[in-house]
């Protein structure tokens, strides 16, 4: 089954911009029930919802929502009607997969750097980079031709 992380936050437009995120919220919770899709809160706050939303085809149905979002309209906290822009952002991000990885620590070769030139006493007795390599053994130089 599918799975993808959806990410709404609020970005230009105060409050109303906060408002906008509930209403984004309701609406594609409204389009996942239309698609059959589960949605899973994961985290709320002011001006952000994080949600799972699981469901067959729900990568391709969710994938032109990311990116900004400008409202234009005449908020329900607004008394003189005037016209307010605003703005939220949408991430849709692919839940990845379990992987296991083993490596052996024969494979790994550490290499360790100090600075060089003038300096304090201290300079010459730290790593200042270290460097991991993983050289897989039992590979011969002749099985990569």
């Amino acid at each position: 089954m599918h799975s993808l992380i959806l990410e709404i936050r609020a970005g230009e437009g105060g409050d109303d911009a906060k408002l906008l995120v509930e209403e984004q919220l309701a609406i594609y919770g409204k389009f996942a029930k239309r698609r059959g899709f589960a949605l899973e809160l994961l985290a709320q706050g002011p001006g952000h919802v994080s949600l799972r939303v699981r469901g067959e085809g729900c990568r391709q149905a969710f994938a032109a929502e990311a990116g900004g979002h400008r409202w234009q309209r005449v908020p329900p906290t607004e008394r003189k009607g005037r016209v307010h822009s605003s703005t939220v952002t949408v991430a849709v991000l692919g839940e990845p997969t379990a992987t296991e990885v083993r490596l052996d620590p024969a494979d790994l070769v550490f290499e360790r750097y100090r600075a060089s030139g003038p300096g304090g006493q201290h300079r010459n007795t730290t790593d200042s980079a270290v460097r991991v390599t993983h050289r897989p053994t039992g590979v011969s130089a002749s099985a990569e031709t």
